[in-house]
């Protein structure tokens, strides 16, 4: 493996118990899951059972309740593997001897033990806890060419994952957080399934476009956490009425960006592992992918396909459109990527989930960045100011490797992990006075 300095050193017998260790952790944590994932369906379906058996015999009804449960759990099976597998090459990712077994992919690991992070002043504990939150979404097909064109004007290092015909899914989703570690609030988003630019070994996952919150706060902690790009609007509109719930960056004209979600659904799911990608500033000022895992149980859920998912977009005009609530009006219109992309009118499918609870992992950088294959910072003066932001690991061992000591800016995010790394590199880190 590589030294620091340079050099060569044999593979050590530390090298081959952390090959030990990650590949147990990782049959353990398909067997945890497995037997979570069975036991409780054996429950639910005894306690169903009991329900058929003293209630009326509707043979419909009977096939409805069995089908859906057989689904939920085959769905939640199949999320097992691809999570264990990319938490396997974190694993080995993170360790040099290891790096031949790159092409099983990659994951943002949560630590054991929760870490607390500062965001302005404010303590912020890791993983991120959702208690309690509704969640509505769309999912279209769209040109795969012009969403990456898009994504090449606006400079994201990301390409879309495209699927048959050209095609490449885009979701729109309608959350209302009521208890979170963040607070209440709501947001709409519209995200695309990408992988960072030229790096198959990453696992797909959803890069928003637009990302509109109520919350002023939520949207610098959610810049300094995950690089989410997220943007605030005062007159945020969240409504139920009867079966369906509406979701407006502007409460007085849902013309602006509205999304109106049908509520249905009795079914269940557990430990639904889905990724997000979002882009993080380094110490040399290069935007970096960074991916975060996100693992989430809901009941009351439904699934159709082609639902009556009203989805209003402006045209750039409206007084409280998202590209005119960004600093600077930076915000892309979203609006108008969309009527450019070819929006069907129906989504080939949509859902609704009435209570969900997650998780959500500290972000990781994308493999490529964190094996140290970036932009080494520039030589000169050997101390390297960071101003803003996040300092990563991959900013750690490019700040080791340049022999550099790093000073932070107040408010600069260091990440638990980076913090480990630098004590074990022994780099200097010093914090400038407030």
């Amino acid at each position: 493996m590589e030294s620091l300095t340079g050099g060569t050193n044999s593979t050590s017998s530390d090298d081959l118990l952390h090959l030990g260790r990650a590949y147990a952790r990782c049959g353990g944590d398909i067997w945890q899951r497995l037997l979570a994932i069975g036991s409780g369906y054996l429950g639910r379906a005894a306690a169903e059972t009991v329900k058929i058996g003293l209630g009326p015999k509707n043979p419909d009804q009977i096939l409805h309740t069995l089908s859906l449960g057989l689904r939920n759990y085959c769905a939640e099976i199949a999320a097992v593997f691809p999570a264990a597998l990319d938490g396997l090459s974190r694993d080995l990712d993170q360790h040099p001897a290891a790096a031949p077994l790159h092409f099983l992919g990659s994951i943002d690991r949560t630590t054991s033990r929760p870490k607390t992070y500062v965001v302005r002043d404010v303590p912020v504990m890791m993983p991120v806890r959702i208690a309690d939150a509704s969640q509505g979404w769309a999912l279209y097909f769209v040109s795969a060419a012009r969403a990456q064109t898009h994504l090449a004007n606006q400079g994201q290092p990301f390409t879309v994952v495209e699927v048959s015909g050209g095609r490449t899914p885009l979701a729109v989703l309608g959350i209302d957080y009521r208890g979170t570690d963040l607070g209440a609030y709501q947001e709409i988003g519209v995200a695309l399934f990408v992988r960072p630019k030229d790096d198959r070994r990453e696992m797909p996952g959803m890069l928003f476009l637009s990302l509109t919150v109520s919350d002023e706060f939520n949207v610098e902690r959610a810049t300094v956490l995950w690089g989410y790009h997220k943007t605030l609007a005062k007159d945020f509109g969240a409504i139920r009425h009867g079966a369906a719930a509406r979701f407006a960056v502007d409460r007085n004209d849902p013309t602006a960006l509205s999304a109106e979600f049908p509520r249905f659904g009795s079914g269940r799911s557990t430990g639904m592992s889905c990724y997000t990608y979002g882009t993080i500033r380094d110490a040399a000022g290069k935007e970096v992918p960074h991916k975060t895992l996100i693992s989430r149980n809901a009941n009351g859920e439904g699934m159709q396909i082609g639902g009556s998912v009203e989805l209003r977009l402006g045209d750039g005009t409206q007084a409280r459109c998202v590209c005119r609530l960004g600093p600077g009006a930076a915000q892309a219109c979203v609006c108008l990527i969309l009527r450019d992309l070819g929006l069907p009118k129906r989504p080939v499918a949509n859902g609704w989930a009435e209570h969900m609870d997650a998780l959500v992992s500290a972000s990781t950088a994308s493999i490529r960045e964190a094996d140290g294959h970036h932009e080494r910072m520039s030589d000169g003066d050997p101390i390297e100011r960071v101003a803003g932001g996040v300092v990563t690991e991959s900013m750690i061992v490019a700040a080791a490797k340049a022999g550099k000591r790093l000073v932070l800016a107040k408010g600069v995010v260091l990440t638990p992990l980076a913090q480990d790394k630098a004590g074990e590199l022994h780099l200097d880190i010093e914090r400038e006075s407030p």
